[in-house]
């Protein structure tokens, strides 16, 4: 349960590639796709499923067999079919930052959204009430552009020197945060909270 009281006077709000807020910045440097959130915790089968599915995704309405149908309690759904739409919800975001914007490359699922990990760049999607979950899954699709650099900027820095990781989607000071570090490993944290807590990942090679 890593998400607490959040710090109203960081302004804090939800972002995808950075965590978005008026204190921290750690934005991720690669390919961000699919990426969702559900208010229940996904069973090992229907984790599976979804990384068997493969380029042929989740099931947008009208879709072919191959897909994988969403699993139940799915709250937003970010594709990265060249916007920042949510396809199963209301919060649909908006690029702000510095670096390059509105950027998008061939992903897992055709596009995915493209960071370059400078500048507080990130895919805002502001601080809806429904996304501050308790109980929850994360999952999405990510691609790092380095083997050895995860993020550009050191807090501050603003491209000048590299980070210790990016945030593939971070919640303001208080909220929840998934990070990539430089070494390659993934961990769900609660921002600005020394309590880091290891979640279980399938990943691939690709």
């Amino acid at each position: 349960r890593p998400f607490g009281n959040l710090i109203a006077g960081d302004s804090p709000g939800i972002g995808i590639g950075n965590v978005n807020d008026g204190q921290n910045n750690f934005p991720f440097w690669g390919d961000i796709d699919e990426i969702s959130l559900y208010n229940r915790a996904l069973t090992s089968s229907e984790i599976q499923a979804i990384f068997n599915a493969g380029s042929a995704g989740a099931c947008p309405p009208g879709s072919g067999p191959s897909c994988a149908p969403p699993p139940a309690g799915i709250v937003s759904w970010w594709p990265g079919e060249n916007s920042a739409s949510d396809a199963a919800g209301a919060n649909s975001g908006a690029w702000t930052g510095g670096g390059s914007l509105n950027s998008y490359a061939s992903g897992e699922v055709n596009k995915a959204m493209q960071f370059d990990g400078t500048h507080r760049d990130r895919v805002d999607l502001g601080n809806p009430a429904n996304l501050q979950l308790q109980n929850f899954t994360i999952e999405a699709w990510i691609k790092r552009a380095s083997a050895s650099v995860a993020s550009f900027d050191e807090n501050f820095a603003d491209g000048s020197i590299a980070g210790p990781g990016g945030y593939v989607i971070g919640y303001g000071a208080g909220g929840y945060g998934v990070v990539l570090q430089d070494d390659g490993t993934l961990a769900l944290t609660q921002n600005s909270v020394n309590d880091t807590h290891v979640s279980p990942v399938i990943t691939d090679t690709n």
